[in-house]
């Protein structure tokens, strides 16, 4: 987008079709590329939920990956409650143009990660104002490990206040609950069978030999080891001496940051989280700002600018991806579901895809609801300090759904050799 476009802002448009034509597609979608074969909300949750969305609200889920919006589109359209839901752009403009039309029509919105987007901003107001339930996303990305979660946005619960802040100015009572909502995922068989071919297909691409009866742990590392190390080769990265996986990642992510945002000629501040760093980059790139003097001072022709494009748009794709990751979230607790996790952001970068390899079901929860209404007179008094508390207060209620379902998963067992054969046997 040129540096003086107007913002591009994709409004929701609901219609009856809208909804219905999403009812069918999301059914597809939840079965046969989700494969998910079940939605299992406990009924005092889903109760909950219900009681709950009678008036206006805000549901936050988790968004390890693309799946959750499907399954919360699910929930909802069992508990026959239209919402609206707030979608990156850069999300939406990669979707089929017809399907993004479908989106539409069942009451998805953009926003533009990292600036402030005044339309999306507005578009929030007016629905809470109108007593309209919203889907928002407060990890604000997806970042593929369905047990660990990532800091949470402010910007939930600055938009809430200020729909809040609409209804008590049309005479509404003071009461806008934001729900907490985690979705976690199960296969339904054992899937030693998926790891190992997984650990297969990478350790051909990476040319690895693992020793003879290696354990998967220690194949899973090398690979990740591995990946690693061919990364930092293309980007003449050399980390000094031996050092563990986590600072390997640590220390490309600084690489890639800085030489990022020295090509945008961004000043980054250093205080910012991770996931700061990146909206900010992000939104850069799509603002267009890249245009580097080429060496006589004459702009770089558009091919050049375009190709520096993409290759900044993978280097913050692959930090993105990574972000979460980190040595012993599968040791803690081998299940398939972490390995799988851990796999299939590796497959996707190494290999340039990833299927579900199994039937899951989909574990629903409702976690306790944080009112905004309670916090108003404090959010008069002291704006920033109350968001912030807000939403370290909505981020436990979700660490609290995530720890009570964390162990759900069973272990996964090593491989037993086959037995040799007995002579004469």
């Amino acid at each position: 987008m040129p540096p003086d476009a107007e913002p591009v802002f994709l409004p929701p448009q609901e219609s009856l079709c809208g909804r219905w034509t999403m009812a069918w597609v999301s059914w597809l979608l939840q079965r046969f590329w989700l494969r998910v074969t079940e939605i299992d909300l406990p009924e005092a949750d889903e109760q909950r939920l219900a009681e709950l969305l009678r008036g206006p609200s805000i549901v936050c889920p988790n968004h390890p990956s693309l799946h959750e919006p499907v399954v919360i589109y699910r929930v909802l359209h069992r508990l026959r409650r239209p919402a609206r839901y707030l979608t990156a752009l850069d999300t939406m403009q990669v979707l089929a143009p017809l399907f993004r039309k479908v989106c539409q029509g069942c009451g998805v919105y953009s926003i533009r990660r990292g600036v402030a987007d005044r339309q999306a901003f507005a578009a929030t107001k007016q629905s809470l104002r109108d007593g309209r339930t919203v889907v928002i996303f407060p990890e604000g990305e997806t970042y593929g490990l369905n047990d660990r979660l990532l800091n949470f946005q402010d910007g939930v619960v600055q938009m809430g206040f200020w729909g809040l802040q609409e209804r008590l100015e049309a005479g509404h009572e003071a009461h806008l609950p934001i729900i907490p909502v985690y979705v976690k995922y199960l296969y339904h068989r054992p899937m030693g069978w998926a790891i190992d071919s997984s650990l297969q297909r990478l350790e051909a691409r990476l040319q690895l030999t693992p020793p003879a009866g290696a354990p998967r742990y220690d194949r899973l590392r090398a690979v990740g080891f591995g990946f690693l190390r061919g990364v930092e080769q293309e980007f003449g990265i050399q980390p000094a001496g031996e050092v563990s996986l986590d600072e390997h990642i640590d220390h490309l992510f600084r690489f890639i940051l800085r030489q990022v945002s020295e090509g945008l000629q961004l000043n980054v501040p250093d205080d910012l989280t991770l996931q700061q760093k990146l909206r900010r980059l992000f939104a850069a790139l799509q603002d267009g700002r890249l245009k580097s003097p080429g060496p006589n001072g004459e702009d770089e022709p558009a091919e050049s600018l375009e190709g520096a494009r993409a290759q900044y748009h993978r280097e913050l794709s692959l930090v993105q991806t990574f972000q979460a990751v980190r040595d012993g979230y599968v040791a803690e607790h081998p299940s398939a579901e972490r390995y799988l996790d851990v796999l299939s952001r590796l497959e996707r970068e190494v290999l340039g895809k990833w299927l579900v390899p199994g039937r899951r079901r989909a574990l629903v929860r409702v976690g306790e609801p944080v009112d905004l209404g309670d916090h108003w007179q404090a959010y008069r008094a002291d704006r920033k300090a109350t968001v912030a508390a807000v939403t370290d207060e909505l981020h436990r209620q979700m660490q609290r759904l995530v720890d009570d379902l964390a162990h759900l998963a069973p272990l996964v067992a090593e491989p037993h050799p086959e037995p040799a054969p007995r002579l004469g046997g």
